[in-house]
C-alpha cells in the first residue's frame, strides 16, 4: 500500500493535493495529517485531484468528507477531480449520508472553476510539500547482502534545490503553512502511539484474566477428577 501526496497553492485560500497510489484505512491517516492544518488556516477550498488514484476505498472517501465538512462551516469546501468510475460510485453512495454532499467533476478545469478559480488564472503548480505512506519492500537475500557490503558505496549527492527556493520566491505563508503541517503530523502520530499502548496494554489485560480462567478451570477440573 503506497500513497504519494503532492499539495499546491493555488491563491491565498485555495489548495490543490494530487493524490497518487491507493487511499485507504492504512495510508488515510496520511491525508489527514496533510490537510488539517489547512482546516485551521485561512484555506476555505480544497481541489482534490483523484486522477492518479489506483484504489480508495470508504476509510479514504470518509476522511475526505470530513474535511469537506470543516471547510463547509468555513464557507468553503473540498471538491474532487478525475475520479474514476468507481470512485465515482463509492462517493454517490457515501452521499446518501453525509452533508453537505461531497462533489465529484471530471476534469480538473471543472472542479476549479467551482472553487471559484479561472484555470488560465492559475500559475503553474509549483508543489511545496509531498509525503509518502510507507510501503512494505522486499528483504534481500543473505547472499545478496554480502556482495552488496562489498560494494563500494556510492557517494551521496545532494538534490538540488528547487527554482523557487533557490531565486527566494517561498512565501512566509508557505512556510508557516508547511510547518503547521509539520506538527500537526507530529502530533497525530503522537496521538496513535498512545493509543496503540493503550490497546496494548488492554489486551493484557484480557490476556491476564483468560490465563487466570484457564487456571481456575484447569484446578476444578483436577479437584474433580480427584474427587471421582
Amino acid at each position: 500500500m503506497h500513497l504519494s501526496l503532492h499539495l499546491t497553492p493555488l491563491t491565498d485560500t485555495v489548495m490543490m493535493i494530487t493524490m497518487e497510489g491507493e487511499l485507504d484505512a492504512a495510508t488515510a491517516p496520511v491525508l489527514e495529517a496533510m490537510l488539517q492544518p489547512l482546516i485551521v488556516a485561512d484555506v476555505t477550498h480544497v481541489v482534490a485531484a483523484a486522477g492518479r488514484l489506483r484504489f480508495c476505498d470508504v476509510t479514504g472517501v470518509r476522511q475526505l468528507n470530513a474535511v469537506n465538512r470543516s471547510l463547509y462551516g468555513k464557507g468553503g469546501r473540498l471538491v474532487v477531480a478525475e475520479a474514476d468510475s468507481a470512485l465515482h460510485r463509492l462517493i454517490a453512495l457515501t452521499n446518501g449520508w453525509s452533508v453537505p454532499p461531497l462533489h465529484v467533476y471530471a476534469s480538473l478545469v471543472e472542479a476549479l472553476a467551482a472553487a471559484g478559480l479561472d484555470p488560465d488564472d492559475v500559475p503553474p503548480h509549483a508543489v511545496i510539500d509531498r509525503r509518502h505512506a510507507p510501503s512494505l519492500r522486499g528483504l534481500a537475500s543473505v547472499r545478496s547482502s554480502a556482495h552488496l557490503a562489498r560494494r563500494p558505496r556510492p557517494v551521496a549527492q545532494v538534490p538540488p534545490s528547487s527554482p523557487a527556493a533557490a531565486s527566494g520566491r517561498i512565501s512566509l505563508k508557505e512556510v508557516l503553512t508547511y510547518s503547521r503541517h509539520l506538527r500537526g503530523q507530529a502530533a497525530y502520530r503522537m496521538r496513535l502511539l498512545e493509543k496503540r499502548l493503550q490497546q496494548i496494554e488492554e489486551a493484557q489485560s484480557v490476556l491476564d484474566r483468560t490465563r487466570e480462567r484457564c487456571r481456575t478451570s484447569l484446578a476444578a477440573l483436577r479437584g474433580g477428577r480427584t474427587g471421582g
